[in-house]
């Protein structure tokens, strides 16, 4: 039997703590047969170690980040690592159903320039990967594409948007990037779509679901 556990970052936001689990109920009942669990590295509980170690047996474990930065590289890992056999999927934002999801968004949308705006990282491969999106998604829309960050360094949201734009919200779930990202459309009346999870949650569970299919 395959045991499954999903590592998020975790959130203070009530609506960020609603998108998580109704994600992990979406993903169970896609997997009725198989034991699936959701740990946070950070904010909330349980801890992803702890859930890892609860697993009945050595877990694949689903990384639910868009971007691979530290805990992508270390978090994650670490907790694999305590039980010898586990298996750990490529991280969210490097599967194509997510740049899908972006390109559904911008089809039918108003003309102009997009952006597509992450959290942002201290690790440049994860920044390279964001900006590497928004090169693919200009590529296969036919759209002006760039990318701006909320924090940490590379090209900041602020210095990037004007009016005249359309943004992506390269987020999974509402929280702290989320709200100052909508404050942004508040104070410019930018067009923003929202998280991943607000709208394309079962596309994600659908693509989870397929991925971990090839373990059980």
């Amino acid at each position: 039997m395959t045991s499954v556990v999903l590592a998020a970052h975790g959130t203070r936001s009530p609506a960020g703590q609603a998108a998580y689990a109704a994600l992990l109920t979406a993903v169970r009942a896609r997997l009725p047969h198989l034991p699936v669990d959701l740990g946070f590295v950070d904010v909330q509980q349980p801890t992803l170690a702890e859930v890892v170690d609860a697993a009945p047996t050595p877990p694949v474990i689903v990384p639910l980040f868009l971007a691979a930065g530290v805990h992508v590289r270390h978090d994650v890992p670490a907790a694999a690592a305590r039980r010898p056999g586990s298996a750990v999927l490529l991280h969210l934002g490097g599967w194509g159903e997510v740049e899908q999801v972006h390109l559904d968004r911008l089809r039918g949308s108003e003309p102009g320039r997009v952006v597509l705006v992450a959290a942002g990282s201290s690790d440049p491969d994860a920044r390279d990967e964001v900006a590497e999106l928004a090169a693919r998604l200009a590529d296969r829309s036919g759209r002006s594409v760039v990318h701006a960050f909320l924090g940490g360094e590379g090209p900041h949201v602020d210095a990037v948007l004007t009016p005249e734009d359309l943004v992506l919200n390269h987020l999974l779930a509402p929280g702290h990037f989320a709200d100052r990202l909508r404050e942004r459309e508040s104070a410019h009346g930018i067009p923003v779509s929202a998280p991943l999870l607000t709208t394309a949650t079962d596309a994600m569970a659908d693509a989870i679901s397929r991925r971990v299919a090839q373990f059980s």
